[in-house]
Formats: C-alpha cells, structure tokens, sequence
C-alpha cells in the first residue's frame, strides 16, 4: 500500500505547476499537488506523499487509480457525492426557513416538529427536525433583549445620530483638560432598567431575525 506508484506522469513539472495555479478548490488543488510531488521528485512513495499532503494513503492510491484511467481529466473532474439522501427535500426546507423568518417563530422544536407532522402533513423524526433546523438552517432558541414599554420608537436611532454631538459638547465644556492629551476614550453605560422588563419567552427563528417585544 505505501510503496512506489507503478505509473507515468505525462505532464511536466512546468505544466504542473499552470495547472496547480488554476485551481480554485482545495481538493483539486491537492490532487494535482500529489502529481507535481511525484514528478519532481520530491515524494518516491504514496507513504511520503501521504504525510506531506495530510491525506490517508487509501486516498493517495484512489487519486493515482483515477489519473491511471483517464490522465489528469479524470483526476480532477467533479466526484457524484454519495451518501444517506436527506430526509428533507430542497421545498421542504424552504417552506421551513419561511416560517422561521417570521419573528413570532416557534416555541420549541417540538413545536416544529408537531408542525411538519400534523399542519404540513410531512412525517419526520424529532432529531431529523433538530438536524434540519440546527444544523442545516442555522436556527436555535433564543430570547430577545428587555426593552422599556415606555421606550420611544425613535430613541434609539436619535442617541445614535446625536452621540457625536453630545460628545462635543462634552468636550468642549472640558476643553483645557483635553488639550493636555493627544488622545481620549469614553465609556458609555446603560440603564438598569429594574421593574419595566416585559415578559420575555424563547422562540426559535432564524438566525439574524430580531424578535419583536412580547407583553
């Protein structure tokens, strides 16, 4: 398995490197590393090829088979992926991350999954659900921030807009002591806001969307 590979590499170092340049993923890149080793000289045996690129030996002799069949074509051309098929399909999923953008989302992923079963009539496992949501469609559980019920709708982006103000005037009321330093820094605290908390519940949505306040 980790002796010297029993083929002839029609292409030369030069060429080898062109191709090796051209390449945009990591796994033909390699590929054709492995071919530029060899014939350089570089790597005698599919053990040392192996530790050089970091790969198993096993993959070293797929490679060198599949160049053996049909030169550098064959090496480098795109695999069919297989595998277990997903449980979900391409519409499934998208109606699913539809729902998650909605900001009310869902409970739990329980509720999800009590959802697909019963509402959409697609029957499924709880895990393959949690797989999909968590894994796939990058969704978890979360809980928006407390804000005041008395909190203006515009408080927010107004603070933002006029903090440069404020903090010219600031300076400017301290004038002779920031002339003496070349530099400054400023730290801003908020609110404890003790007693207007609304209340607050978890819900799944994707991952970006705020939730809205819940009373």
């Amino acid at each position: 398995m980790s002796g010297r590979p029993h083929i002839t590499i029609t292409e030369s170092v030069e060429v080898l490197i062109e191709i090796r340049q051209q390449q945009k993923r990591i796994l033909t890149y390699n590929k054709v590393q492995m071919l530029y080793l060899f014939q350089s000289k570089q790597v005698q045996t599919v053990r040392e090829a192996a530790s050089v690129l970091g790969k198993g030996e096993a993959t070293i002799h797929r490679w060198l088979s599949q160049y053996k069949e049909g030169g550098i074509e064959n090496l480098l051309k795109n695999r069919q992926l297989f595998g277990r098929p997903k449980k979900f399909s391409v519409e499934v999923a998208a109606l699913l991350q539809q729902e998650l953008r909605d900001p009310d989302g869902f409970n739990s992923y329980k509720e999800v999954h009590f959802w697909l079963c019963f509402i959409k009539e697609i029957p499924s496992s709880y895990q393959a659900v949690y797989s999909l949501v968590r894994g796939e469609l990058k969704s978890k559980l979360k809980i928006p921030r407390p804000r005041s019920s008395e909190q203006k709708s515009t408080a927010i982006s107004d603070f933002k807009n006029n903090l440069h103000k404020q903090i010219k005037s600031l300076l400017d009321k301290a004038s002779d002591q920031v002339k003496r330093y070349k530099r400054f820094g400023f730290w801003c605290s908020d609110e404890t806001r003790m007693g207007l908390h609304t209340i607050q519940k978890r819900k799944l949505t994707l991952r970006g969307v705020k939730q809205g306040k819940r009373i």
